[in-house]
């Protein structure tokens, strides 16, 4: 198996050993946390005629390493990505807030990616795992992206883009919210 991760450094082990795969996700980490540009996490694995693509097959032990590396990629990707588009709604006239993807660690210390939603202003939301409710005169108050998306359909709407990014013209109104957080 082979992560081609940036145009310097190129990882290679053995698709079926855990201890490999783990050191790669750690490097992995290690690169992304150093700020170096990394440009991919894919893995390949050569079948003789061709290299194919190779999901992540890492066993629990590695799992926190493997979602940090993810989501400190994706956090990468989006940073990139937000600075383009705020260039581009501001050169078309057009009011949107370009959220950021923000990771914290919960209080078992898993990785998670959160992004705000402010009253008010219509906003592109990257692929977050927690969506931030902000209001003025009101506490924040988050839920996870999956519940916004189930119990109010309409709010979150794909762009189009890559990475994808939600589009959201308004605000969840009072009763939605309360039936966000019961």
């Amino acid at each position: 198996m082979v992560v081609a991760a940036t145009d310097t450094v190129t990882l290679v082990t053995g698709s079926h050993s855990l201890q490999g795969l783990t050191i790669i996700a750690t490097v992995l980490e290690q690169l992304l946390v150093s700020g170096e540009p990394v440009e991919s996490i894919t893995p390949f694995v050569w079948d003789s005629t061709k290299w194919n693509t190779l999901p992540w097959q890492v066993e629990t032990s590695a799992e926190d390493t493997l979602d940090s590396v993810q989501h400190r990629f994706a956090a990468g990707i989006y940073a990139r990505q937000q600075s383009a588009l705020e260039d581009f709604y501001r050169k078309t006239g057009q009011s949107v807030f370009v959220a950021s993807y923000e990771l914290v660690r919960d209080r078992n210390g898993k990785m998670l990616a959160l992004g705000t939603l402010n009253e008010g202003h219509d906003t592109v939301l990257p692929l977050v795992d927690e969506v931030v409710f902000v209001r003025e005169g009101h506490p924040p108050v988050g839920a996870s992206r999956d519940r916004v998306q189930a119990l109010i359909p309409d709010l979150l709407v794909p762009v189009g883009l890559s990475p994808e990014r939600l589009r959201s013209s308004g605000f969840p109104r009072e009763d939605q919210l309360q039936l966000l957080f019961q």
